[in-house]
C-alpha cells in the first residue's frame, strides 16, 4: 500500500495543481473542468502517505 498510495497522492496533487493553473475565468465550470480537481482532491485523501505528511507540516498548515 505504501507505494500505491503515495504515487495516488502525488497524481492527486499534480491534479490539483494543474487544474489551478489551466482552469481561468473564461473556463466552463463546472462541467468537465471540475473533474480533475475533484478527482484529485479524491485521490490526495485516499492516498495520504508523503503528501499528508508534506501538509501536516507547520507552513502547510499556517498557509491552508
Amino acid at each position: 500500500r505504501g507505494r500505491t498510495a503515495n504515487l495516488a497522492a502525488l497524481g492527486g496533487v499534480a491534479l490539483v495543481l494543474a487544474a489551478a493553473v489551466l482552469l481561468d475565468e473564461h473556463s466552463a465550470y463546472p462541467r468537465w473542468n471540475a473533474l480533475a480537481p475533484t478527482l484529485g482532491t479524491a485521490l490526495l485523501l485516499a492516498g495520504g502517505g508523503v503528501c499528508s505528511r508534506l501538509f501536516a507540516t507547520r507552513p502547510a498548515v499556517w498557509l491552508g
